[in-house]
């Protein structure tokens, strides 16, 4: 299996939201796109409740490290949240499948992954559950050029292994010693 690694690309990050809008329902078209506006691992973002979520601010425990993580919603996300919303179901990413429909069940890891798959796919490039949080964690780091507050938003115990997981590599290390002159 191949190792996947950010979208370093907005047109490709376009492309599959286009690809899961077009051929999967709105919940998982809506599970990529929230994923991108917030920095947890796929199992945080599939359970979260709108109970998790007060006055835009989103309080998860993450599942994996068993650290609280307070999330203050950006206008993507906030207007996620408020279509989701117009329902009745408890999760924010509730499942529509019959079986699930009545147990009140989130969206399935598998779901989200399949979905990822054909899209990346039909995109060309590589992605799946975790390309939503990398992702994340590329672009904050190319906004602020703070390692460290991608760290801590990643809840990482290195810079050095944040700057692995977001794909920050060789090419723009040569880049930066190429241009760069003092």
């Amino acid at each position: 299996m191949n190792e996947v690694m950010a979208i370093k690309n907005k047109d490709d990050i376009e492309k599959v939201g286009n690809f899961l809008s077009k051929h999967y329902s709105e919940v998982v078209s809506d599970a990529w796109a929230f994923g991108l506006q917030v920095s947890l691992r796929v199992s945080d973002l599939l359970s979260i409740k709108f109970s998790d979520i007060e006055k835009g601010v989103l309080k998860v425990t993450a599942q994996k490290t068993d650290k609280t993580q307070r999330i203050q919603l950006n206008k993507k996300a906030l207007a996620i949240l408020e279509r989701r919303s117009k329902g009745s179901d408890e999760y924010l990413f509730q499942s529509k499948s019959n079986r699930a429909k009545a147990m009140n069940k989130p969206l399935t890891r598998q779901t989200l992954s399949k979905a990822l798959k054909e899209a990346s796919i039909q995109i060309g490039t590589d992605i799946n559950t975790h390309s939503m949080r990398k992702t994340w964690g590329y672009w904050t780091y190319k906004a602020t050029n703070n390692i460290a507050l991608v760290q801590k938003s990643l809840q990482h115990s290195s810079t050095a292994h944040t700057l692995r997981y977001i794909g920050i590599d060789q090419d723009e290390l040569d880049n930066v010693y190429s241009s760069i002159e003092i």
